[in-house]
């Protein structure tokens, strides 16, 4: 009797032990998320109000200007394109010049940002250019024209997911609301076989929200 209530109450220590070292990664995790996010909105955010923005709408002879000032910030966050979008959601101004007069009006990003009232943040999708996974970021910056900055997931893993080096045997991932695998150690061989994934989308009050 001695040994088994000694043996049960190691098991319960060890269970607890586990559990509370899971719920400090996940803990961990959502705030290195939320951090990033934050972030990137806070980026988006101060670019709308500069005036290199104004001025590009109102004028066309500063969006030159204003595609210089845009690739200099996204040389520095790591932005894929930043791009400010006319009335016909074509871009007048980008980072990448590449996209400048591209038309955006099949992303869903560019009419969620101009119904609302703040900078709203996709899901992530695949890029057209390259099948490479980006998030982007986008608000209204008058009634008819959109910025927008999509950043990259390719190192999201590595800067913001991975626990291991804090607990060698955590094997932490993310998963979008569409149940789409975004971050995970081994993204690549698992982006086309992700079926197995499909219960842990259905799981109740899991999901975290950046709204």
């Amino acid at each position: 009797v001695i040994a088994w209530v000694t043996i049960t109450n190691s098991l319960n220590m060890m269970q607890r032990a586990s559990e509370n070292a899971m719920q400090t990664n996940a803990d961990l995790l959502k705030n290195n998320i939320a951090g990033w996010v934050n972030n990137n909105l806070n980026t988006i955010n101060a670019l709308a109000k500069s005036p290199f923005i104004m001025m590009a709408i109102d004028d066309a002879q500063y969006r030159v200007r204003t595609s210089a000032h845009l690739n200099a910030i996204a040389q520095q966050v790591g932005a894929r394109n930043i791009a400010l979008l006319d009335n016909q959601k074509k871009a007048i101004a980008a980072s990448n010049s590449q996209r400048i007069g591209k038309k955006y009006n099949s992303m869903g990003y560019v009419s969620q940002a101009l119904a609302s009232t703040k900078a709203i943040v996709s899901e992530p999708v695949t890029s057209r250019v390259d099948s490479k996974l980006l998030v982007t970021f986008a608000v209204k910056v008058t009634k008819q024209n959109v910025l927008f900055m999509s950043m990259p997931l390719d190192n999201f893993y590595t800067d913001y997911v991975n626990t291991q080096t804090l607990d060698q045997h955590s094997n932490s991932f993310v998963l979008s609301s569409n149940c789409l695998l975004v971050a995970h150690r081994n993204l690549r061989q698992l982006q086309g076989n992700q079926a197995h994934l499909a219960d842990l989308c259905q799981a109740k009050n899991q999901l975290i929200s950046f709204e």
